[in-house]
């Protein structure tokens, strides 16, 4: 990108940005207070919404374009201002303007692309009617971008994949593969994990397979938070090495990390997806996370970590609902326990909560 002064100045508002909103991604310690909200606040539960600061809350919690546009926001920085242009004006200004220009039309862009799906997906006329040379103009664009440009080359291949352009996730595997110098805080391959996570549904089995071993290398990232990224789009895989992977997370540092692999085990054994020894595996995990004790035990090895209580007491809860998702008859004796006698009145809401959802209270 160009490095004129007003560009210099988008960069470092936008890096600041990002860093408040994405700050658990992209701590390279993994004893931050922002590391350990990533289980804490929602890296749980792709199927309850929420608005939480948190990168893991965001990121698996909100549908796929939604969190595209939260992203957009802070990568590009822009305000739309005046009238605003058609898709395909947009995109020539983002092929043809200079930075200042195309960073508001890739903004308006999106937009626009964010308010056709509410439209779409409401029976709604769409606001902005998609040419038919749209995916067309959207790849001439890609192939004019420098290979290192990678936050604009995200935002397209985003783009592409919402347009539903022909492979879509072709281009969004290129920022996932980036070189770290092309990305060094994360920010990008941060949602683009996220987008793997959110397609795989709908992805056939042999597709899985074939995109597994890009996530999974993040396994071996030095960035934890890449790690927890890559632990949480492998909640929503269907493939027997996704579990395996997951299975092999739970005996790793920090405590996060297992605890959020153990958390997607449960979404996966929730589908009926896991055998009885994984499911074992990720309880004995679990129960280290409700474990009040286990926090005093990290502290001990880092002492930065785990000083927020409410951080504390909303993993407990998470692991709650996470051990009832397992469907294992031995933890629910002790979950009714739990909800009786925790010390925490919060924990032991949230516990009775899951269980009489679960049709489990005596």
């Amino acid at each position: 990108m160009s490095s004129d002064s007003g560009a210099d100045a988008a960069q470092n508002k936008g890096d600041e940005a990002v860093a408040a909103q994405q700050g658990a991604a992209r701590e390279s310690d993994p004893g931050s207070e922002s590391g350990e909200r990533a289980v804490a606040e929602g890296g749980a539960d792709a199927a309850e919404p929420s608005r939480s600061k948190s990168l893991f809350g965001p990121l698996i919690a909100i549908p796929a374009l939604i969190v595209f546009t939260i992203v957009l926001i802070f990568v590009l920085f822009g305000q739309i201002a005046g009238s605003e242009p058609s898709l395909a004006k947009n995109l020539e200004t983002v092929r043809t303007g200079g930075v200042n220009e195309r960073t508001q039309a890739l903004l308006g862009l999106v937009l626009q692309l964010e308010e056709n799906l509410n439209a779409r997906e409401a029976g709604k006329e769409l606001p902005w009617p998609v040419e038919d040379e749209l995916v067309a103009d959207l790849e001439r664009a890609w192939d004019e971008l420098p290979e290192d440009d990678l936050s604009i080359r995200y935002v397209l291949a985003m783009a592409l994949f919402q347009a539903g352009a022909d492979d879509q996730l072709e281009k969004l595997r290129t920022c996932l593969t980036a070189p770290d110098d092309f990305d060094p805080t994360g920010r990008i391959r941060h949602p683009t994990l996220a987008t793997f996570g959110m397609a795989a549904p709908s992805l056939s089995a042999e597709r899985q397979a074939q995109l597994l071993p890009e996530i999974t290398v993040f396994f071996d990232h030095p960035d934890v938070g890449l790690q927890l990224a890559a632990a949480i789009a492998l909640q929503s895989f269907s493939n027997p090495d996704a579990n395996a992977a997951l299975v092999g997370t739970l005996a790793r540092a920090p405590l996060e990390l297992r605890g959020q692999a153990a958390i997607s085990l449960s979404h996966i054994a929730a589908r009926d997806d896991l055998d009885t020894a994984s499911r074992d595996r990720a309880a004995a995990v679990l129960w280290e996370l409700f474990d009040r004790d286990s926090y005093d035990r990290e502290r001990v090895l880092e002492p930065e970590k785990w000083t927020r209580e409410a951080n504390i007491v909303e993993t407990r809860a998470k692991a709650v609902e996470a051990l009832l998702r397992l469907g294992r008859g031995a933890d629910i004796e002790r979950l009714q326990a739990a909800a009786q006698d925790d010390a925490s009145i919060e924990v032991r809401s949230r516990a009775l909560k899951a269980l009489e959802s679960a049709g489990l209270l005596e």
